[in-house]
């Protein structure tokens, strides 16, 4: 998974779905799924790799795990893959792009309508707010 973050491959390209075993001599890995084909199933995909991640994590140390479990990373990665958070993510091609004045201005107007906006200062982006659905 590394390799494919730090060549930019996109994640969400996932292949056959074997058992978790190296193929030898007498053995050769059972296919467990084919390779996603839809949003939802690539997302499934994303998140049991996810787990299974989480899984190694703690055997290895069980106090990394609770603190990437409390961390911004954690949550931010699981919104993303949620609906929400991926249908905010495809939305960003579409983003408003206000000045800090003017976003504190329009804040009730920009939460209320669930609007992803880029917050500007001297024309670079300084921030990005990403709505997440009624609570």
């Amino acid at each position: 998974m590394r390799n494919r973050i730090a060549h930019f491959e996109p994640i969400w390209k996932q292949g056959d779905l074997f058992e978790e075993t190296r193929e030898r001599q007498n053995k050769i890995p059972k296919k467990l799924g084919n390779a996603p084909a839809t949003d939802k199933e690539a997302l499934g995909r994303l998140i049991l790799i996810h787990e299974r991640i989480q899984e190694l994590l703690g055997w290895l140390s069980a106090l990394r795990l609770k603190n990437y479990q409390s961390s911004y990373t954690f949550r931010q990665l699981n919104w993303l893959l949620s609906k929400s958070g991926k249908a905010t993510y495809l939305d960003l091609q579409d983003q408003s792009q206000l000045s800090k004045t003017e976003f504190k201005r329009n804040m009730t107007s920009i939460v209320s309508k669930q609007k992803n906006v880029a917050i500007t200062q001297k024309n670079d982006v300084v921030g990005i707010f990403y709505p997440l659905g009624q609570i």
